[in-house]
């Protein structure tokens, strides 16, 4: 494992978490285009979410953006995908985000859950996802509270 993580350390590396990271930007882009042209746009409930994390006390912005993330990444993709597949996990991704009360957001974690899905599947490496699904999160948080 530790070998992994130091092959992880590489031009191409860099690479892979470039790859996701845009990736995960072009479709979340996409969709707020088409979810704000078809009316269904409606994510005032994960703007509350994001305003809130943004202004909890560090421990707690560490938990959501390393620890929550890590844990996402490893359940969603690292176990779920060779089970159930790409499909399946992202299912599953979706539905763990429903307590947001936000149609956009189930739509959403389905859409970039399939991107990480179908990366990890295709690559077999866990920590590209991890730091683009942090970088992803972090711009979430910085665009929505600048807004």
């Amino acid at each position: 494992y530790v070998q992994k993580l130091k092959e992880e350390d590489t031009p191409e590396a860099e690479a892979r978490i470039e790859r996701i990271t845009w990736a995960l930007l072009v479709v979340s882009f996409a969709l707020t285009l088409i979810l704000t042209l078809a009316g269904l746009n409606d994510l005032e409930g994960v703007e509350g979410a994001i305003q809130a994390l943004a202004s909890a006390p560090f421990p707690v912005l560490v938990y959501f953006m390393v620890v929550r993330v890590f844990a996402e990444e490893f359940f969603f993709r690292a176990f779920l995908v060779p089970r159930i597949g790409v499909i399946g996990s992202s299912v599953l991704f979706a539905v763990s985000h429903i307590g947001y009360g936000s149609a956009a957001e189930i739509i959403g974690a389905l859409a970039l859950g399939g991107v990480l899905a179908y990366y990890y599947s295709k690559e077999k490496r866990l920590v590209p996802n991890y730091i683009a699904h942090m970088i992803y999160n972090a711009l979430a948080i910085v665009l929505m509270v600048g807004a």
